[in-house]
């Protein structure tokens, strides 16, 4: 186990006989869904997607892949983080 430079957890590759995919039980065991109801977590999420995977796409060069999935990321970041200005601009009326 190691982390990226954004200080994400990376776990490597899979080893042999481990599978990517298990029944871990119901759904709100699965994942992590907590911070959805911090809204300023969730607009981040999107931005911290686009730097990973712009990361990958300069180390590993295969940008034709990656460039409409970087492109949302950030586009849709750059949407929620403007929205949640207006709305905090309303406040102030």
């Amino acid at each position: 186990m190691s982390t990226d430079e954004f200080g994400n957890w990376d776990p490597g590759p899979l080893e042999s006989g481990e599978r990517l995919f298990i029944d871990a039980g119901g759904p709100r065991e699965i994942a992590l869904i907590g911070y959805w109801r911090d809204e300023s977590r969730y607009i981040e999420s999107y931005r911290e997607a686009g730097e990973v995977l712009t990361t990958h796409v300069l180390q590993d060069g295969i940008a034709d892949f990656l460039v409409f999935p970087i492109l949302f990321a950030y586009r849709h970041w750059l949407e929620l983080r403007l929205k949640s200005l207006i709305v905090l601009g309303q406040r102030w009326n």
